[in-house]
Parts: structure tokens; C-alpha cells; sequence
């Protein structure tokens, strides 16, 4: 974490660059993972999850979270960021009626399991959210800006696109 990125409640900088790499991965897999922007990655995994009233497996997540340069993560990539916020008390597996997992479908033949937020993967959703000013409309912050209140806007701050 740089200097200029602050720890927030969540437990992780949505800056922050790094992933989780296995034993038996070449070099360039280490290389690729230093670079990975896992924060971001986690912050729109929490957000996904906020949004879904059924849970996402890692594969359904890999379909609606964009690396750096603008492409659909592996199923892998996101499975390893379910990993880290299931570590952090932010995500849990979904439990069925009988104490298992729950399973979906991802591919023809193969299931994953369902995510869902913790009440504290809830909370960190809220946080991001009103981090990127999400809570307020496009029309209302052009409205805000127009009318020289721009300092009523929640927060200013772009992503990268």
C-alpha cells in the first residue's frame, strides 16, 4: 500500500496491486500476479454481490469483473478473490436447507459454489459505494455541478475506464 492510499473499513485498499499465486506456477504467473490490481477486483466483487439477491458463483462474478485493461477476469482470478474476502469475514459460502454449499451450474457439466456478503461485506459495499459517489444519479451530480455545488457530490473521484 502506497503512502497516499488509506486504510478504510473493508480491510483492503481498492488501489492496492498483488494477487495470490500458487507453488507450482511458472514465473510469469508470479510476474502477471504482482501486477494484478486485486483491490479494485475485490471492490467490484463486493459490489456484484451487493447486487445479487441469489449469490454469484466465481465463474458468474468472472463475467462481470474488468482487469485493468478493460477485460472480463478468468473464473480463476475471481474464485482467488472470493478466497481473500471470505479470509476477511466479507463473503461466505450460500448454505442450503441441509448444511451444504450451495451449487450452481457454471459450465455444461461443472457446478461452482454460490457467494453471498457477510453483514460486514454489506457494510463495506455501503462504503464503496458512497467512496464513488454510486449513491447519486448521473442527472443529480450534472444538476449539483451546474448549479455550483459541486461539493455536495459524494464523492468526485472516477475509476479508471
Amino acid at each position: 500500500m502506497t503512502d497516499n492510499h488509506q486504510p478504510n473499513l473493508w480491510g483492503f485498499d481498492t488501489e492496492a496491486t498483488g494477487g495470490k499465486v500458487g507453488k507450482n506456477h511458472p514465473e510469469t504467473s508470479r510476474v502477471a500476479a504482482a501486477k494484478v490490481k486485486s483491490g479494485s477486483q475485490k471492490a467490484q466483487i463486493i459490489i456484484a454481490l451487493s447486487n445479487s439477491s441469489e449469490g454469484l458463483t466465481a465463474h458468474a462474478l468472472s463475467r462481470k469483473v474488468l482487469n485493468s485493461g478493460n477485460e472480463t477476469i478468468s473464473a480463476n482470478q475471481s474464485a482467488t478473490r472470493l478466497g481473500e474476502l471470505r479470509e476477511q469475514g466479507l463473503a461466505v459460502y450460500l448454505y442450503g436447507g441441509i448444511g451444504k454449499p450451495i451449487e450452481r451450474e457454471t459450465t455444461p457439466g461443472n457446478t461452482g459454489y454460490v457467494h453471498v456478503l457477510t453483514q460486514m461485506g454489506n457494510e463495506a459495499a455501503l462504503s464503496i459505494r458512497l467512496a464513488e459517489g454510486g449513491l447519486q444519479s448521473d442527472t443529480t451530480k450534472e444538476a449539483l455541478l451546474a448549479a455550483g455545488q459541486g461539493d455536495r457530490i459524494w464523492s468526485t473521484r472516477k475509476r479508471n475506464k
